[in-house]
This record gives C-alpha cells, sequence and structure tokens, in this order.
C-alpha cells in the first residue's frame, strides 16, 4: 500500500510526507508543483526498471538519466500527453537490448495507472481506518 500524508501550513506550500520521507511541493513557486512532482514519480517508478533492467544483465553503468516532460489540454484542465526519455549515458544496447528494455518499463506501475486511468475517489474528513485499500496499490 502506497500512503501519502499532505498538510498545509497557511501558505502555499504543501508538506507532504511518506514513509518517514518530507517533501514540499508548492504550485506558485514555493517548490515543484504538482504536476512536477507526478512527473518526478512517474520517472523515479521508470527508472527502477531501467536500474532492474542493467543489474539483471550485468550491465554496469556510472548511471542514467530519466526526462519527463506534460503537455496540458487547451483548458488546462488535465495533462493531454506525457513523454519519457531515459537516456542510459555510458551503456550502448543493441536493437534486441534497447526493445527489451523499453518492454522492461512499460511494466511501470505509474506508467500503468497513468495508462489506465485509475479511479480516484475523493472524500471529506480523515481516512476511516489504517486497513484501507488503495485504488492502485
Amino acid at each position: 500500500m502506497y500512503t501519502v500524508t499532505m498538510e498545509n501550513r497557511g501558505d502555499a506550500r504543501y508538506h507532504a510526507t511518506s514513509r518517514g520521507y518530507e517533501f514540499v511541493v508548492g504550485p506558485q513557486g514555493a517548490g515543484a508543483n504538482p504536476g512536477d512532482t507526478l512527473l518526478a514519480g512517474l520517472c523515479g517508478c521508470v527508472g527502477h526498471y531501467v536500474r532492474q533492467f542493467l543489474h539483471d544483465r550485468k550491465l554496469t553503468s556510472q548511471g542514467f538519466a530519466i526526462e519527463a516532460q506534460a503537455e496540458s489540454t487547451p483548458d488546462e484542465s488535465r495533462l493531454a500527453s506525457i513523454a519519457v526519455w531515459i537516456d542510459l549515458r555510458d551503456v550502448r544496447l543493441d536493437e534486441t537490448g534497447r526493445a527489451q528494455l523499453l518492454a522492461a518499463t512499460h511494466r511501470c506501475k505509474l506508467h500503468n495507472t497513468l495508462q489506465a486511468a485509475c479511479p480516484i475517489t475523493i472524500a471529506l474528513g480523515k481516512r476511516p481506518s489504517q486497513n484501507a485499500t488503495s485504488c492502485c496499490g
């Protein structure tokens, strides 16, 4: 299960806590905005699969980079598209390896959730119990 607690302390910033770590989300330039945060989560999830692919094939790497970019719909009501680029830097793969790596990244839980449009419920009040399940966990 995934759980994040977001707290507003009276300004434009939102303090998120998850698994004992904290980060700030700020929609008005006071930190990464919610869209940036979503893209960072997607990049982190894709990165997990890239790293695992390289590790499983004993391909050494001095690191790699993942970049994501999103475009909004004209009315700004949602993201219309997201593009992700994986820069392997010093790792060279043949066409078969490249296809296998891309197939591995398509197992990314966040990628699949975004593509499937996971149902989201929003309610007022505190979460009913610690045993509540999430839609996408």
